[in-house]
């Protein structure tokens, strides 16, 4: 017997722990350790078809609110898209993206992030291809000063809720273009790329998310309860190369 399921899953460890093998199986991430830190909140929604008590396909949901040109926007972020390898081209994933399209019809703003072979898939179901762009500023633009930067220990539990109190409080990075609201899916983000790369800045009361990586520094993103300059952040960084590489517009 094939059901729909939502976010009620949690409630159901076998089915659970079904999702989690099957999201690792097809993109290789550890959603179960992000769950057991708690941070698997009710913004996070899976849409699942079961058959024979195994999590056979899936679309999820993530909410967040849309900064852009100074107005909150409602948004849902489609991810974690998959079906078992077996039940493939039986229109599992459409069935189901048709139906989480319909349950959130009320949203302002729905999107995803997906690579060349998969577009045409969202595109059926009216996405608009959009191309995604990087913004870079040359270093020699940049006066650098000798400040205090402190790295981030994210296995430290006190550390972590300091991480989720900034998160929870930011600002966005901008009024033009920013998002807020998103912090369970930033903290997955962290645990599965970023949990060696973070930093805090005492001057500015900030956190900062980068690294240096061939040649040039990736800023992933920086989060404050207060407002900050971009100019004024970078001027606090210590990097290398020629390049800062914005993971945000």
């Amino acid at each position: 017997m094939t059901t729909y399921l939502n976010h009620s899953l949690k409630n159901n460890p076998s089915l659970k722990q079904s999702f989690f093998r099957l999201a690792n199986e097809t993109f290789q991430i550890d959603l179960q350790a992000w769950e057991a830190l708690g941070y698997w909140d009710d913004s996070y929604n899976v849409h699942c078809i079961e058959h024979n008590n195994e999590i056979i396909a899936n679309v999820s949901t993530s909410e967040a609110t849309l900064v852009l040109d100074h107005q909150l926007y409602c948004t849902k972020q489609i991810g974690t898209v998959m079906t078992a390898r077996r039940y493939r081209q039986l229109g599992y994933a459409k069935s189901l993206m048709q139906h989480v399209l319909q349950e959130n019809a009320n949203a302002d703003f729905i999107f995803l992030f997906a690579n060349k072979q998969s577009a045409s898939f969202y595109q059926q179901f009216g996405f608009e291809l959009v191309m995604q762009r990087k913004f870079t500023i040359q270093t020699n633009n940049i006066s650098f000063k000798q400040t205090d930067i402190k790295k981030l220990d994210f296995k430290d539990e006190k550390t972590r809720l300091f991480i989720v109190d900034l998160l929870t409080h930011r600002l966005p990075v901008s009024s033009k273009l920013g998002v807020l609201r998103n912090e369970m899916i930033i903290l997955f983000h962290i645990m599965t790329s970023w949990s060696e790369h973070l930093y805090y800045i005492p001057a500015l009361k900030t956190m900062v998310i980068g690294k240096q990586e061939k040649g040039r520094f990736i800023l992933a993103d920086f989060i404050s309860k207060q407002p900050v300059l971009l100019k004024e952040l970078l001027s606090f960084l210590n990097v290398s190369g020629d390049v800062i590489e914005l993971g945000f517009t």
